[in-house]
């Protein structure tokens, strides 16, 4: 993989044509992005070696209609998932305990999970700081030293997705630290924290300055296949 951990996102933005397309333009990027795509289209991208997660997992047990299981990601050649994403609590009202479970139904399957974390508006420093402990404190301070070593996080702070506009470096380096310390003041491990909501070839360059980032989560600019690779390769 890359020097820094890119993780596209691709959401539900395409279509099967578009996937078909996607596929041979970012061909150059296998074992260097972990693709996310919509859940039908992710055959796709595990025939072609690319490695792979899934946007979500479910935390019910049984047969549930509509659900896709740990294990059924697991089955397919699935290595990561997506868990706590902004717009599935903000939209779909998911709880801490329903996270604790999606946590737990992953981690007992081995997926590696990309744990997204950060305030749904923007406010002060301290304010953040308070609400990313909470959260933290509720979901990963109940995994071991063990369970930790399968978790990165991703700072994506809910009021810059899908906006052109990002926190401060100052801000975000202060938050990627904050975070950092927490886990490691906890597990005395040293997590991966990467950062997320509108990262764009734009914006790519001022935030590729804040040092402590050890990658991006990246939406709806990763969607454009070519412009995707060239971003990609812009990363250090």
């Amino acid at each position: 993989m890359a020097n820094k951990i890119i993780v596209a996102n691709l959401k539900n933005y395409m279509s099967y044509n578009d996937t078909v397309n996607y596929l041979d333009q970012v061909e150059s990027l296998k074992n260097e992005v972990i693709f996310v795509p919509t859940n039908i289209y992710i055959p796709y991208f595990i025939e072609r070696k690319h490695l792979v997660g899934i946007q979500d997992i479910s935390h019910l047990e049984g047969i549930t209609s509509g659900e896709v299981s740990a294990d059924q990601a697991k089955s397919i050649g699935i290595k990561y998932t997506i868990i706590g994403h902004n717009e599935r609590i903000v939209y779909l009202n998911e709880s801490n305990k329903i996270i604790n479970k999606k946590i737990n139904n992953a981690l007992s399957n081995d997926l590696k999970i990309i744990f997204c974390v950060g305030e749904k508006e923007k406010t002060s420093l301290d304010n953040t700081f308070k609400y990313i402990k909470e959260v933290i404190e509720n979901t990963l301070f109940k995994l071991n030293n063990e369970q930790i070593k399968n978790i990165i996080i991703a700072y994506e702070p809910f009021w810059t997705i899908g906006s052109d506009i990002i926190p401060d470096n100052d801000f975000t380096q202060k938050i990627v630290k904050f975070i950092k310390d927490l886990i490691f003041d906890r597990f005395n491990f040293k997590i991966s924290v990467l950062y997320g909501g509108s990262v764009k070839e734009s914006s790519i360059s001022d935030l590729e300055k804040i040092s402590n980032i050890d990658g991006f989560l990246i939406g709806e600019a990763s969607i454009d296949g070519c412009k995707f690779v060239n971003l990609v390769r812009s990363t250090k």
